[in-house]
């Protein structure tokens, strides 16, 4: 997903938009295997907090992610229907909601992790 969106960045003509549908295809084959994970994870556990974290970093990859593909395409690479500076400010702000985001709560879930296993540990 990611060389063949790089390489719809350096190429022009039929070759962009070839590789930009090949990266968007890898990102929809994410987001089944991401909407998968949440719907087992609904089955398997229904409650406690490590559970709202995961579900919130599965949204976080499903909803955010998804406005990768449309900054593209109405920016400077596509259809230039936005600036180039404001197609860098959306990128700028996706890329501190996803990473920083999806960092914090997985640094919550594994603290959370820790807390249980001390917990178990101590009975």
């Amino acid at each position: 997903m990611l060389v063949t969106g790089i390489g719809s960045e350096l190429f022009a003509g039929n070759t962009k938009i070839a590789l930009f549908a090949v990266s968007t295809i890898a990102y929809i084959g994410i987001l089944y295997i991401v909407i998968d994970l949440m719907v087992s994870l609904n089955r398997s556990v229904s409650d406690g907090t490590q559970h709202i974290v995961a579900l919130a970093m599965a949204w976080i990859i499903l909803i955010l992610w998804s406005f990768y593909p449309f900054i593209w395409v109405f920016g400077s690479q596509g259809m230039m229907a936005i600036g180039l500076q404001a197609e860098t400010v959306a990128y700028m702000i996706l890329d501190v909601l996803t990473k920083v985001g999806f960092a914090s709560l997985l640094l919550w879930y594994l603290y959370l992790q820790i807390l249980e296993n001390t917990s178990e540990v101590k009975k």
